[in-house]
Protein backbone atom coordinates (compact mmCIF):
# COMPACT_ATOMS: atom_id res chain seq x y z
CA UNK A 1 0.00 0.00 0.00
CA UNK A 2 1.74 2.86 -1.17
CA UNK A 3 1.19 6.60 0.32
CA UNK A 4 -0.83 7.77 -2.86
CA UNK A 5 -3.39 5.25 -1.92
CA UNK A 6 -3.59 5.87 1.46
CA UNK A 7 -3.73 9.95 0.73
CA UNK A 8 -7.10 8.80 -1.16
CA UNK A 9 -8.49 7.10 1.91
CA UNK A 10 -9.51 10.30 3.27
CA UNK A 11 -11.01 11.76 0.32
CA UNK A 12 -12.98 8.50 -0.43
CA UNK A 13 -14.52 8.88 3.38
CA UNK A 14 -15.17 12.50 2.32
CA UNK A 15 -16.96 11.28 -0.55
CA UNK A 16 -19.19 8.79 1.42
CA UNK A 17 -19.92 11.34 3.52
CA UNK A 18 -21.02 13.57 1.11
CA UNK A 19 -18.71 16.87 2.25
CA UNK A 20 -17.90 19.57 -0.23
CA UNK A 21 -14.81 19.81 -1.88
CA UNK A 22 -13.26 15.63 -0.81
CA UNK A 23 -10.32 16.28 -2.61
CA UNK A 24 -9.57 19.08 0.34
CA UNK A 25 -9.60 16.16 2.97
CA UNK A 26 -6.42 14.82 5.14
CA UNK A 27 -6.20 12.22 7.56
CA UNK A 28 -5.40 15.17 9.66
CA UNK A 29 -8.88 17.00 8.68
CA UNK A 30 -10.34 13.86 10.26
CA UNK A 31 -7.74 13.82 13.57
CA UNK A 32 -8.89 17.42 14.25
CA UNK A 33 -12.36 16.60 14.00
CA UNK A 34 -12.22 13.59 16.33
CA UNK A 35 -10.12 15.80 18.94
CA UNK A 36 -12.79 18.29 18.88
CA UNK A 37 -15.29 15.68 19.39
CA UNK A 38 -13.94 14.21 22.16
CA UNK A 39 -13.17 18.10 23.54
CA UNK A 40 -16.83 18.56 23.06
CA UNK A 41 -17.80 16.18 25.66
CA UNK A 42 -15.45 17.16 28.53
CA UNK A 43 -12.00 15.15 27.31
CA UNK A 44 -9.32 17.28 29.42
CA UNK A 45 -6.14 18.64 27.32
CA UNK A 46 -3.75 15.58 29.10
CA UNK A 47 -6.46 12.95 27.65
CA UNK A 48 -6.27 14.40 24.02
CA UNK A 49 -2.59 14.76 24.47
CA UNK A 50 -1.94 11.09 25.47
CA UNK A 51 -4.42 9.31 22.63
CA UNK A 52 -3.35 11.70 19.71
CA UNK A 53 0.43 11.46 20.54
CA UNK A 54 0.77 15.40 20.97
CA UNK A 55 4.06 16.64 22.13
CA UNK A 56 2.78 19.66 24.18
CA UNK A 57 -0.54 20.20 25.55
CA UNK A 58 -0.91 23.48 23.33
CA UNK A 59 -2.66 22.27 20.55
CA UNK A 60 -5.14 19.79 22.88
CA UNK A 61 -5.88 23.12 25.20
CA UNK A 62 -7.04 25.35 22.43
CA UNK A 63 -9.33 22.34 21.50
CA UNK A 64 -11.08 21.91 25.03
CA UNK A 65 -11.30 26.00 24.95
CA UNK A 66 -13.24 26.47 22.30
CA UNK A 67 -15.21 23.15 22.68
CA UNK A 68 -19.11 23.01 23.07
CA UNK A 69 -18.72 22.02 26.52
CA UNK A 70 -16.20 24.96 27.47
CA UNK A 71 -18.80 27.08 25.97
CA UNK A 72 -22.00 26.02 27.74
CA UNK A 73 -20.10 25.58 30.91
CA UNK A 74 -18.88 29.19 31.12
CA UNK A 75 -22.25 30.45 29.99
CA UNK A 76 -23.76 28.38 32.78
CA UNK A 77 -21.53 30.02 35.00
CA UNK A 78 -22.64 33.54 33.60
CA UNK A 79 -25.76 32.78 34.08
CA UNK A 80 -25.86 31.72 37.44
CA UNK A 81 -24.08 34.73 38.19
CA UNK A 82 -26.73 36.57 36.64
CA UNK A 83 -29.15 35.51 39.12
CA UNK A 84 -27.16 36.13 41.54
CA UNK A 85 -26.65 40.15 40.61
CA UNK A 86 -30.72 39.84 40.29
CA UNK A 87 -30.46 39.01 43.79
CA UNK A 88 -28.65 41.37 44.71
CA UNK A 89 -29.90 44.29 43.43
CA UNK A 90 -33.48 43.68 44.34
CA UNK A 91 -32.07 44.22 47.98
CA UNK A 92 -31.29 47.77 47.63
CA UNK A 93 -33.99 50.56 47.80
CA UNK A 94 -31.83 52.85 45.70
CA UNK A 95 -29.01 53.14 42.83
CA UNK A 96 -26.92 54.86 45.49
CA UNK A 97 -26.78 51.96 47.79
CA UNK A 98 -25.90 49.57 44.92
CA UNK A 99 -22.98 51.72 44.13
CA UNK A 100 -22.30 52.10 47.58
CA UNK A 101 -22.16 48.20 47.97
CA UNK A 102 -20.35 47.89 44.72
CA UNK A 103 -17.22 50.14 45.97
CA UNK A 104 -17.44 47.55 49.01
CA UNK A 105 -17.45 44.41 46.95
CA UNK A 106 -14.34 45.93 45.16
CA UNK A 107 -12.27 47.18 48.02
CA UNK A 108 -13.13 43.79 49.65
CA UNK A 109 -11.05 42.42 47.16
Amino acid sequence: MGKNYVSNVAHEVANLLRLENPETYTFYSFRQSSANQAADIGATPQQLVDFYGWKSTAMAQECVSTSKYALESMASKLAENEKVVEKESTKFSSSEEVEKSSICQVEEV
